[in-house]
């Protein structure tokens, strides 16, 4: 979706939740990564498990 706002042009862009975790590949090193508000942040390995605990598995 496009808007305009104070003369430019700005790109709206929606996205529905994963229903399973997905993972980044970048080389020989896999990410994961977690949105929060309007950012994204990449978390460790303990971190990653717990969120995934508590997103995914009740599901």
């Amino acid at each position: 979706m496009f808007h305009k706002l104070e003369d430019k042009e700005i790109c709206r862009i929606l996205v529905l939740p994963a229903k399973f975790p997905v993972y980044c590949q970048n080389g020989n090193k896999t990410q994961f990564f977690m949105r929060a508000g309007g950012g994204t942040r990449e978390l460790n390995i303990k971190e990653a498990m717990k969120y995934i605990s508590n997103r995914w598995e009740r599901e």
